[in-house]
């Protein structure tokens, strides 16, 4: 990685370039967050269905 901070007109130039746009290495996926609007979400869901998974 590069220690230069780019400015907004040269992060569009670089990225603009089709041999920028190809991934480096293998997929990830983001790590659930434990939110309370997740938790209010899953509450919503059961309430709807009438049905609690335990």
């Amino acid at each position: 990685m590069n220690d230069k901070t780019m400015t907004p007109d040269e992060e569009h130039e670089f990225y603009s370039k089709p041999e920028n746009q190809a991934p480096q290495g293998s997929a990830r996926r983001r790590k659930e967050q434990n939110t309370v609007s997740g938790a209010r979400a899953i509450a919503v869901s059961e309430a709807s269905t009438g049905f609690e998974e335990h």
